[in-house]
Parts: structure tokens; C-alpha cells; sequence
């Protein structure tokens, strides 16, 4: 089996048997769903086959995961809105005779928040196969509800959907095999349709179809896992080895290696605190046979006090509290393996096990790891070892938030953020070529545009909230589109650019000051401002709020320019200059550094850099700026996400402190026990961020100097910035081959792939590079 990317969007568009089918996009399959009130269903179809490659495009509201005779063949649909409702496409080689499809599907009411919904549906069409024998609406499908689910509470991981209590029985064993009772004919709902073409009547809010955009989620089944502890004491009770029960380490251990079972005599109750390693994200695998209960919960780190949030060292477990949130598996008597609707995350599992009136034999337990498939195609090496070693968990926490979006953490939200996306898309190509999740990301977004011109903060989501600042640098995604990705995709989004931009166009008044928009402020969890807002954002006067849109207008001039809108882009940069002209009303001449609010006591970091960034402040005020924020012990600093804009004012400016200092915060990481980057210094709510991935894009983009010269990375400039490193060598993974420098001393080496035309910068000159230039 094979997944297939349709060559059209709509492929029922094309002729199939020699005619064309149906009209105004519509399928020759309609949605379907179980004509009894139902959470999760099963759907089945029986049909013969002559034998060759099937082609079957599936999807489902919310889920589903299908079985071809039993076996798994994928899950899905990729996540997207109704109006861009995706559908997975598989190429399947069957051998003639009779078949099984088999799908479950499921539509819980309360969803993870980035899961959009109509109403629960099953979607299968088949390409060159008559409607009658696979197409729903036309085939006789069948469906069941399936009891074996029941939903339980969330507990903190409020924006990951409700989770699940699994009842393993006979009818739960025989579902991929079409089993069980209660089976009836399914419900036919409205004509399946494609995005773009208008609807049939009685189809208003129904999903729009449009092919996947990703390859598929990866799933690796690995057994993995250290057993800390095992104990007879009661969940909430700290963590002691005194009440470890050690005879019984070794054979939990072997149930986790798979090389032997455990068995529970009746009415044993044990609590078994499993260490991952380091930061998972996987669906968890438990077969056993007997009767009992396993409640499996998860944690990024135990907490060092009963209540409250402080963690400190995230490996340890001595005198510690477990707080975490999962699911649970009851055990009827039949062996089953059970599992979970969606994928859990962190690195500490705990298995509250309790035996029936019965033994519980627990058979294996694996995890089935899974996330968007990254390929890490770059390198790196320098003189700090301790921030190379880094270099592994930043790449584990993008992978960790890249799934069918990204995401700003997989414990407590799973939600694509504009701010968190932007640093993860420059991470993803600072290390691939692979820019479909990027691409995708930018796409999100523009679907979210409301009449007022303002995007989603937060995109796809099922709860709408607004943070302005995020629209702005939705613009900024857009301009590293044009720049590292293909101006291509920036054309399409045009439109949506010029929606945003104009409506904050309406918050600049003559005479160059900036009202904040209504919202959510947010610029950085910064320790002294209130819910991430810098000072003035409420009263509706703050200097980093306009510096913020000052930068960005000078990100969209440069698009327009591009786009060869002379006009529209000499128009941004005329509004960007009244607003620095608007910013003398924060300019402390005493000092050299812009205040927060005008005439406040307030500084910060976050206004020198968006003012330095916005390319609106004279060399010679720009000069006392960078030495302040290199000296100034008064500054506001920024945090993890925002000290990406402060290396961008580094690498433009040429001042390596501003930036190697900052990198000992990832260094010092292994040695507090993190195994991904967290969301913030201590106290951090979330222990995997992936906006803290953001020095993969920054070793090579900013320390080697590695940047694109023209839109497309059509010609590359590269200008070192090693400061006190003694060597750093790396690569960045172009299009056309690896852009390779290497850096040791005075003397360096650099190799450009064929085709690709540079610039090397050093020592102040400018000379161009031969495919191969060594000095």
C-alpha cells in the first residue's frame, strides 16, 4: 500500500471509464453517518475485487483510522476547516477475491481545540470502480456504534480534546475485522464536494474537499523505557524509594523490553512509574487478557511540591509528585491490545494497574511514535560543545510539535500559534528541503481572515481568539516565504497581506502614533509585564506595539516590491516612517533607548530591537541602542521566543554579544534534565516549546552567516559572525545542493552548489564566490 497525491484536486473532475462524472464538483460519493445517536462508530464494506491497484480516497468528521482485512492502512483526515476539509488518498494492490474495508470514525464533542467539525461522517470513493461497490451513498455500507469508548475528563491538558476510557471485550477485539453486533444500514448525508466549486443545495456548512497536503503521519512501533518505580501506595503520595517494592523492578522492566509478561493475582493493585528517556509524543500499545483496570497517565516531569507548578530538575523523581493526565483501559477477560483516539505526549508514564476478581496478564506494552516525518539534512559543529549537544533537543521539540500542523506544545494545547510557527518554520528550513509543513502553515492562517482584516491568532481552531501582533508577523511568515521558500506561494497570499496590512493601516494616526488593536496584546512572556503584554498595550499607547508594525511594514514594502507594486510599496515604507517619527514621543535622549510608554520608567529589550529591525532609526542613534542593549542592566530581556528578533538584530548589526552569551540557556538545558526546549525560563509551564528551536535556523542563518541574497534563495550572501567562537563549520540544505561553510580562525572554506550564485562577505569585503572558495 502506497499513499497517493492526487495530480488533480478534484481527481472525480478528471475522465474516469471515458466520461466525466457528476458536475460543479461534486463526487459520486456522499457522507454518511449511523442513523443512531453516536460518538464513535464503525463503518463496513464486503466487496470483491479482480485483483490490481485500488485507489480509494477516505475521509471522516472528526476521525477515523481504516482497516483493509484487518489491517491498518492509515488515519486520518489531515487536519484543515470545513471550507478546506481533507481527504487521504491510498494506492492499494489487492489480490482478486473477496475483501473487508473496515473504518472507525469519530466525532467527540469535545475535541481537541484544532480540531474542526460539522457533525460525525464517513467518506470512502474509489477511482475506475463502479459507485456501487465501494462509494458511500451508493455501496451498501454498513455501521455500528462502537461502546467500547467512553470519554472521561481532559484534566490539564485542556486544549488535547477529552480522553478515553477503552473497554477491551469481544466486540472491541473484532472491530478492524467488521465484528460484533448491532450492525444496520448507514445514513446517507449531502454529496461529498470540492473546495472551490459552489454548493448544492442543502450543503450549506458542509465540509469542502481538498486533497491532503502532507505525507503521511509517521508511526514507529518502539519499546522503550526505564521503570523507576514500582509500589503498593496511593497515587498521590510523593515518590519514595523507600516504598519501591525492588523485587518486582526487573520483571516490569522485561514487560517493557517485551521479553516476558506480568501477571497480577486478583485484586493486586500496583503503581509503575515509567521513564521514556526523554520527550514522546506516541499512541500507547497495552495487550493483556484477564480482567482489570490500567489507568496510564502521562507527565512531562514530576513536580517538586504537592501543588503549584515548580519542577526544577526534570529527571528527577526522588520525593517528587506525579500530576498528569491520560486514559484508561478496562479488561473484560479476551486478550485485546488496547490503545488511544489520538496520541498522548511526555516522558514519564505511570500505570495505575489494579487486577480484577480475576489475573491480569499484561502481554506488551510498546509505543507507536508518531509525528510529521522530518529529515534532518543539515550539519553543524563548533567550539561550544555544550551548545552543540543542544543541538538534539531543539530538534527533538520541532519534531515533537510538528504533526498534520504545528504546534505550540503537545501536553497542554497542540495549537498552531502565528508567533510559535513562524520560529518553527525557519527551524524546519534551516534543516530540509522539505517545506510542504511550512507552506501549509501559512496557508492555515490566511484561511482564518475575518471581515475586519485581523487572522486568528491561533489556527485551525475551534475557539477564536484574537492577539494582533500575531497578525502583523503573519506578514513576517510571508516575507521568509519569499525569501528561503517559493515566491510562489507568497503570490497566492497577496490578497490576504494586504487585508491585514490595511486594517492596521487604520491604527496610524497623522501625526505617526499607533493605537493598539483590541486583543490580547502578547509580545513575550516577560517576567514584569502582565500576561505577556508589553507596558502601554492596555492604555492603547506602547512603543514595541508600533515598532512591532513599523517592522512589519517595511517586511510588506519589500513584498510589494517584489510583487512589482512600486506604488503600494513606497506607500508601506511612507507609514513606517511616520510611525518612527510618531516613536520621538519614546525616545529617552539621555539614555539612547526608546522607552516602553512615553515618558515611562519603564525599558526594554523588545522596543530597541523592533525599532533596530524596522530599518527606521539613524546609524548613529542605532549605534548607542545595540551598545545599550549589549550594557543597559535595566532592559526587560527577552525570553525564549522573543531572543529570535534580538539574534536577528545581532546578525544584522554584526554583534555577535548579543547573541552567543544568550545561547548558554540551551547549553545549560541536559544538565537540568530537559530532553526538548521549554516555553519559558523557570517557572515554565510547558517543557517542550518549539519556538525555542529557533537557534537551528540561527547557528547557520546568523553564526555561519548563511542567508539568501534574492527572493527564492536565488543567489545566497555569506557573511560569518563566529565572534568568540574559534571554529564553527555547518550546512544549509538549498534546493539546488548544500550550501557548506567552514570556519576555523582566520581561514575558512565555502561551497556553494552548482547553479547557485554567492556573495561571501569578510572583513568588510564583498567578493564573490566561485562555487569553491577557500582562504
Amino acid at each position: 500500500m502506497r499513499r497517493h497525491i492526487p495530480a488533480s484536486a478534484d481527481p472525480f473532475r478528471l475522465p474516469l471509464d471515458g466520461q466525466r462524472v457528476w458536475s460543479r464538483g461534486c463526487w459520486p460519493a456522499s457522507w454518511v453517518d449511523c442513523p443512531s445517536a453516536a460518538e464513535e462508530v464503525l463503518f463496513r464494506r464486503r466487496f470483491t475485487w479482480p485483483g490490481g491497484v485500488l485507489r480509494l480516497h477516505l475521509s471522516a468528521d472528526q476521525r477515523y483510522q481504516a482497516f483493509l482485512d484487518g489491517r491498518s492502512i492509515g488515519r486520518g483526515p489531515e487536519r484543515g476547516d470545513l471550507g478546506q476539509w481533507h481527504y487521504e488518498s491510498h494506492d492499494i494492490d489487492l489480490p482478486a477475491g473477496e475483501h473487508l474495508l473496515v473504518a472507525r470514525v469519530w466525532c467527540l464533542p469535545m475535541p481537541p481545540f484544532a480540531q474542526l467539525s460539522h457533525r460525525l461522517a464517513w467518506l470512502c470513493a474509489a477511482e475506475g470502480v463502479p459507485a456501487e461497490v465501494l462509494n458511500t451513498g451508493h455501496a451498501a455500507w454498513e455501521v455500528r456504534p462502537d461502546a467500547s469508548w467512553r470519554q472521561i475528563d481532559r484534566g490539564v491538558a485542556w486544549g488535547c480534546g477529552t480522553k478515553v476510557e477503552v473497554t477491551v471485550d469481544a466486540g472491541f477485539a473484532a472491530a478492524a475485522l467488521g465484528g460484533g453486533d448491532g450492525w444496520m444500514p448507514v445514513r446517507t448525508q449531502a454529496a461529498a464536494a470540492v473546495r472551490w466549486h459552489g454548493r448544492e443545495p442543502g450543503q450549506r456548512g458542509e465540509r469542502q474537499l481538498t486533497p491532503a497536503r502532507l505525507p503521511a503521519q509517521e508511526e514507529v512501533d518502539v519499546r522503550t523505557g526505564t521503570v523507576r518505580h514500582v509500589a503498593d501506595r496511593p497515587a498521590a503520595d510523593p515518590v519514595h524509594a523507600s516504598d519501591c517494592i525492588g523485587g518486582e523492578v526487573a520483571g516490569w522492566q522485561a514487560l517493557l523490553d517485551g521479553s516476558r509478561t506480568v501477571t497480577l493475582p486478583p485484586r493486586t493493585r500496583r503503581l509503575v512509574l515509567i521513564d521514556l528517556g526523554h520527550y514522546r509524543c506516541a499512541y500507547p500499545m497495552l495487550t493483556a487478557s484477564g480482567t482489570g483496570r490500567v489507568r496510564m497517565e502521562w507527565a512531562e516531569a514530576l513536580y517538586a511540591e504537592a501543588t503549584g507548578d515548580r519542577k526544577t530538575d526534570r529527571a528527577a523523581i526522588e520525593g517528587r509528585w506525579f500530576r498528569g493526565v491520560g486514559d484508561e483501559f478496562v479488561f473484560t477477560g479476551a486478550e485485546g491490545t488496547a490503545t488511544t483516539l489520538w496520541w498522548e505526549s511526555g516522558r514519564f508514564v505511570r500505570l495505575l494497574v489494579e487486577a480484577g476478581e480475576a489475573p491480569l496478564v499484561l502481554r506488551s506494552l510498546s509505543w507507536l511514535e508518531t509525528g510529521y516525518p522530518l529529515r534532518n539534512e543539515a550539519a553543524w559543529t563548533s567550539a561550544d560543545a555544550g551548545f552543540d549537544a543542544s543541538g538534539g533537543l531543539m530538534e527533538r521539540v520541532l519534531r515533537r510539535c510538528a504533526h498534520e500542523t504545528y504546534m505550540d506544545c503537545p501536553y497542554y494545547e497542540q495549537l498552531q500559534y502565528v508567533g510559535d510557527t513562524r520560529l518553527e518554520c525557519l527551524a524546519t528550513r534551516a534543516i530540509t528541503r522539505d517545506h510542504k509543513l511550512p507552506d501549509k502553515a501559512v496557508a492555515c492562517f490566511a484561511w482564518s481572515l475575518d471581515y475586519r482584516g485581523q487572522l486568528c491568532s491561533r489556527y485551525p481552531c475551534c475557539h477564536e481568539q484574537n492577539i494582533p501582533g500575531f497578525s502583523m508577523l503573519w506578514i513576517g511568515m510571508l516575507h521568509d516565504v519569499l525569501m528561503y521558500g517559493d515566491p510562489a506561494v507568497v503570490r497566492q497570499h497577496l490578497t490576504c497581506m494586504r487585508s491585514v496590512r490595511e486594517a492596521f493601516r487604520l491604527r496610524i494616526a497623522d501625526d505617526g502614533s499607533v493605537s493598539c488593536e483590541p486583543g490580547w496584546n502578547f509580545v513575550d512572556w516577560v517576567p514584569s509585564w502582565r500576561d505577556g503584554e508589553p507596558p502601554g498595550a492596555e492604555a492603547g499607547s506602547s512603543a514595541v506595539i508600533a515598532w512591532l508594525q513599523a517592522y512589519v511594514l517595511g517586511l510588506s514594502a519589500e513584498i510589494e516590491a517584489w510583487a512589482g507594486e512600486a506604488a503600494l510599496a513606497e506607500r508601506d515604507r511612507a507609514a513606517a516612517r511616520r510611525i518612527a517619527a510618531g516613536c520621538e514621543a519614546f525616545w529617552d535622549e539621555a539614555r539612547g533607548l526608546y522607552r516602553d510608554t512615553a515618558g515611562g520608567a519603564t525599558l526594554s529589550e523588545h522596543a530597541q530591537i523592533l525599532a533596530l529591525l524596522s530599518g527606521q532609526v539613524p546609524a548613529h542613534r542605532a549605534a548607542r541602542m545595540l551598545d545599550g542593549l549589549a550594557t543597559a542592566p535595566d532592559l526587560a530581556r527577552t525570553t525564549v521566543y522573543f531572543s529570535h528578533y534580538l539574534f536577528e538584530v545581532a546578525a544584522r548589526f554584526r554583534r555577535p554579544e548579543l547573541l552567543l552569551p544568550r545561547l548558554s540557556f540551551w547549553s545549560g538545558l541536559a544538565g537540568q534534565g530537559f530532553t526538548t526546549v521549554p516555553e519559558a525560563p523557570e517557572p515554565s509551564r510547558s517543557d517542550c516549546h518549539a519556538w525555542g528551536a529557533h537557534p537551528l535556523f540561527h547557528r547557520t542563518a546568523s553564526i555561519l552567516g548563511i542567508r539568501p541574497a534574492a527572493p527564492g534563495y536565488a543567489a545566497v550572501r555569506i557573511s560569518p559572525m563566529l565572534g568568540t567562537l574559534a571554529h564553527a563549520a555547518g550546512s544549509w540544505p538549498h534546493p539546488l545542493g548544500d550550501i557548506r561553510v567552514e570556519i576555523r580562525g582566520a581561514h575558512g572554506r565555502v561551497e556553494l552548489p552548482a547553479g547557485l550564485p554567492g556573495t561571501l562577505v569578510l572583513d568588510g569585503r564583498e567578493v564573490a564566490i566561485p562555487g569553491t572558495l577557500t582562504w
